[in-house]
Formats: C-alpha cells, structure tokens, sequence
C-alpha cells in the first residue's frame, strides 16, 4: 500500500506522515517513510531552481520511493512527483528551451503516479514556520501551485485516488483511511 502527501510547503504533511508510520507500526505492519527528496537537495539549499535542481529531486524521489516499496506493507510519502511538477510548472519550466524534457518528465509521472493507492491532497499551509532547506526558496505563490497541482490531478487522471483534506484534518484522515484498509 504506498500513500502520499501533496500540498504546498508548510501544510503539515511531514508532520502528519511520521504520524501515520507510528500508528502503522504500532498495528505491527511494515512501514516505510520516503521524505520529500527537497529536503536533501544541496541545489535546492543554495537557492537554484533550474530544471537541473527538479530532475534531481524527481530522481531522488523515485530512488527513495521504488527502494522501499518492495520490502514493506506501507509506504507513506510525505511528498508526491506532484509537488515538484508543481512547483516546476510554477517556475516556468514547462515554457523554457528546456520544455521538452520538462513535458518528458512530466509524461514519466504521470504514469508513476498510479503507483500510489491514495494521495491526500492538502489544500491550504500553517504558513513558512520553520524555514527548513526546501523553504529557504519562496517563489512560488500558494494559490498558483495549488492550481498547477489539481490542473494536474485531473490531467494525470487520478482524482479517483485523491482526497482533497485541510490541515487540521490530514493526520485523521489519513488514519481513518489505514484503518479502514486495514480490516
């Protein structure tokens, strides 16, 4: 079962994907947690945003998400391929003299995309409260990545594997539904 998170930065997916693997885990089944490959980006940190920076962090997502899927029952990602096409979009990736391969990874997620059973979808944040390194770039509006991020639910055709969840709700959300795929 591989779940995800999306949503803009500071909307409490972490937060709530540590949650949800401690509740699995104490349910004595596997669980995997996959952070956000953002987190870990030295690009990233210095405040490059290039198509070089997203296709490092796509890379690395995908790295970190196919090495556990396999060896465990859950696989929580506290961030989807979404958010960074998201953001990239934002950026104006798709409209560079790089766009082709922007389309092209664009095109690979969206066929990855069915590899999770459910993304919750956060809409709205807690605001930019502890600037960790994926944060130390604020260019991106909240509104214009949610846009880019539901134009692309519906473009990638998943909604049928979408919850769209504020905030407070995520964590309980979230748990409600491993509870229910659980029984």
């Amino acid at each position: 079962m591989k779940i995800g998170f999306s949503g803009f930065s500071a909307s409490g997916k972490t937060s709530a994907a540590h949650e949800l693997v401690a509740k699995i885990k104490k349910s004595s089944t596997t669980c995997s947690l996959v952070s956000g490959a953002a987190r870990s980006s030295w690009r990233l940190a210095s405040g490059d945003i290039s198509l070089d920076m997203h296709l490092e962090v796509i890379g690395r997502q995908l790295v970190q998400e196919t090495s556990v899927f396999y060896n465990t029952e859950y696989t929580i990602c506290d961030r989807t391929m979404l958010d960074y096409l998201a953001y990239g979009e934002c950026r104006g990736l798709g409209e560079i003299e790089q766009r082709e391969l922007f389309l092209s990874m664009k095109d690979f997620c969206r066929h990855f995309m069915r590899t999770y059973d459910i993304i919750f979808v956060v809409e709205g944040s807690f605001g930019n409260q502890d600037m960790d390194n994926a944060r130390l770039v604020n260019d991106v509006l909240e509104q214009d990545f949610m846009q880019s991020l539901n134009r692309m639910v519906d473009e990638f055709d998943i909604r049928d594997r979408c919850v769209q969840v504020v905030p407070s709700e995520l964590s309980s959300e979230a748990w409600s539904w491993v509870q229910r795929s659980l029984c």
